[in-house]
């Protein structure tokens, strides 16, 4: 009864590990973004870690969105644009910001399903690092960023589901303010593929039901 019994759980068990489903991943994702200047320009100085004056009397401002959150849906598992700061500027010489340190820091607050916000308001991902450079005239900026460009919260981290992945256009990319004086950093939320089992362990988990499968039929026959 017992060898019965262990040749029926056996290729049981192994269809279950083939159809076992994939660790739960996050259908959204709520994400803040805090952005500073690190560094003046060739003819800027640093107001304060969000604002930045061309020098002279009556120079041009650029301010810098201290703080933005937003929700983004990673079902189907394609890349969702989302802007991770926003630039506003006033009228002034666009070539003294040449050089501005740019700095976005990204916190994963919570996932659906699971990952609850945290209570320290957010858990840190990583840095987009870059550096601007002005296109005289064009009310148009460049902005380089240093590598890596996309990064994602490691496996076990948190209670977060896996797998969420940030990336910053670039290396390289281009800000256009609008008639209002306001220009965007984006970029993109989006999925890492889950690994699928080699295809060695699937065919070794097959092999292991096939064994338990003619076991049972020998043991019926006999």
């Amino acid at each position: 009864m017992l060898n019965w019994f262990k040749c029926l759980v056996a290729p049981a068990a192994a269809m279950a590990l083939l159809i076992m489903p994939a660790t739960v991943r996050a259908d959204s994702v709520t994400f803040h973004t805090v952005a500073t200047f690190t560094s003046g320009g060739t003819g800027a100085t640093l107001l304060n870690s969000q604002q930045i004056q061309e020098n002279g009397v009556g120079g041009g401002i650029i301010t810098i969105a201290g703080d933005i959150t937003r929700t983004e849906t990673l079902t189907p598992p394609i890349p969702q644009g989302t802007v991770f700061a926003t630039l506003s500027a006033t009228a002034g010489n666009d070539t003294a910001f040449t050089g501005v340190g740019v700095k976005i820091d990204v916190f994963q607050d919570s996932t659906v399903p699971g990952g609850p916000t945290p209570p320290n308001g957010g858990t840190f991902v990583g840095s987009a690092i870059g550096m601007l450079t002005a296109l005289p005239g064009s009310s148009t900026f460049i902005i380089t960023f240093q590598t890596p460009l996309s990064f994602t919260l490691p496996t076990g981290a948190t209670t977060f589901p896996p797998g969420v992945i940030y990336t910053v256009d670039g290396p390289t990319q281009t800000i256009q303010f609008d008639v209002a004086g306001l220009g965007d950093v984006r970029g993109n939320v989006n999925e890492v593929p889950a690994v699928p089992l080699p295809g060695v362990a699937l065919a070794g988990y097959g092999l292991f039901g096939l064994i338990g499968g003619k076991r049972l039929l020998r043991s019926r026959n006999k």
